[in-house]
C-alpha cells in the first residue's frame, strides 16, 4: 500500500513517495525512498508494496554493486533483484495467496561511465527501462497516472516537476486509502548531482490545491453559458486566488532554511557534500 512515481525532467529524473507503511491493524510512517553510490554511479530508488523484504534487497545490491566495475552496474543490478525476489518471494509459502509479500521498485540512475541518467522499474523478478516521462507504482498509480497525463509531452524544470509531483501526491494520499503521510523526493541529475530526502513544504500544496482547483472549476463552469459577466467575475476570482496563494506559499517555503537551501541547489548555486577520500567506495543512504 503506497504510491511512488518517478518523472524526467529537463536535468535528469526526480522519484518521490509517500512516507505511509502498514503492518497488519497498524498503521507506520517512514522514509521508503533514498539513494546510494558504487562504483559505477548513484542510484535513487522508491519501493512500493513490502517494506522489509525491499530493503532487504535493495541492501544486498548497496553491498554487491560496491566491487561490480561500473560498466557491468545494470546488469548486476537487474541479476541481483531477480535473485532477491526470487528467493524471499517468490519462494514464501503464501506467494500466490497473500498480496503483502510482493514489491515494486523505481530507480534513478547516473552513470559514472555514460555521464548520463535513466531510469527502471520492477515488477516482480524484472527490470525494464522507463522511457514515457512518468511512471508510477504502488496503489495510488491509476489516479496518479489520470493526474499526470496532461504534461505527458511538457519539457518541464526540476522545480515545476517537484511541484507537479507534489500535487499528485496529495491528491493520491486525500484520496486513496493505504496512500499518506509526508512526501518525500530524490532528484537525480544529468551532471551527476543528486538530493538528498527533503522534507520541502511543497506538502501545503494539499491546501493550496483545493482552493485552487476549486477556482479553476468555476471558471471552466462559467464558459457553458452566454454570461460574460459570470465568465469575467469568475476569470478575476480565479486570478486573485492565484495571486494570493502564491504570495501565501513563496513565504512559507522562503520561511524554511531546507527549502532555501534545496533552491539554491537546483539553481546551481550549491554543491552537495562528496564522500571523503577515507570513505568506502560505495555509501548507502537508506
Amino acid at each position: 500500500m503506497t504510491i511512488a512515481a518517478g518523472f524526467w525532467h529537463r536535468d535528469g529524473v526526480l522519484l518521490c513517495s509517500d512516507a505511509q507503511q502498514e503492518g497488519g491493524a497498524t498503521k507506520l510512517y517512514g522514509p521508503k525512498i533514498g539513494f546510494l553510490e558504487c562504483p559505477g554511479g548513484k542510484l535513487g530508488i522508491a519501493l512500493c508494496g513490502n517494506v522489509r523484504f525491499a530493503l532487504s534487497a535493495i541492501q544486498k545490491c548497496a553491498q554487491e554493486l560496491r566491487s561490480v566495475p561500473p560498466d557491468e552496474t545494470l546488469a548486476r543490478l537487474e541479476q541481483v533483484l531477480e535473485q532477491e525476489y526470487r528467493r524471499v518471494v517468490f519462494s514464501h509459502p503464501s506467494y500466490g495467496k497473500d498480496d503483502a509479500i510482493g514489491y515494486s521498485l523505481l530507480i534513478s540512475f547516473w552513470s559514472s561511465v555514460r555521464r548520463d541518467t535513466s531510469m527502471f522499474v520492477t515488477t516482480e523478478h524484472t527490470m525494464s527501462s522507463c522511457f514515457d516521462r512518468f511512471q508510477a507504482i504502488g496503489i495510488g498509480f491509476e489516479l496518479a497516472n489520470v493526474l499526470a497525463r496532461p504534461f505527458a509531452f511538457d519539457d518541464m524544470s526540476e522545480e515545476g516537476t517537484i511541484a507537479l509531483a507534489a500535487y499528485i501526491l496529495s491528491q493520491v494520499k486525500d484520496n486513496v486509502p493505504g496512500c499518506g503521510g509526508i512526501s518525500q523526493f530524490v532528484s537525480m541529475r544529468n551532471d551527476g548531482t543528486v538530493s538528498p530526502e527533503w522534507s520541502l513544504v511543497t506538502d501545503q500544496i494539499q491546501e493550496v490545491a483545493c482552493k485552487y482547483d476549486k477556482a479553476c472549476h468555476e471558471l471552466l463552469f462559467s464558459m457553458v453559458g452566454e454570461d460574460d459577466v459570470e465568465f469575467e467575475k469568475a476569470l478575476l476570482a480565479l486570478t486573485s486566488t492565484a495571486r494570493q496563494l502564491k504570495d501565501r506559499w513563496r513565504g512559507s517555503r522562503n520561511s524554511n532554511p531546507a527549502i532555501a537551501q534545496y533552491l539554491l541547489m537546483t539553481r546551481g548555486g550549491w554543491t552537495p557534500p562528496q564522500p571523503s577520500p577515507e570513505s568506502p567506495e560505495g555509501s548507502d543512504e537508506f
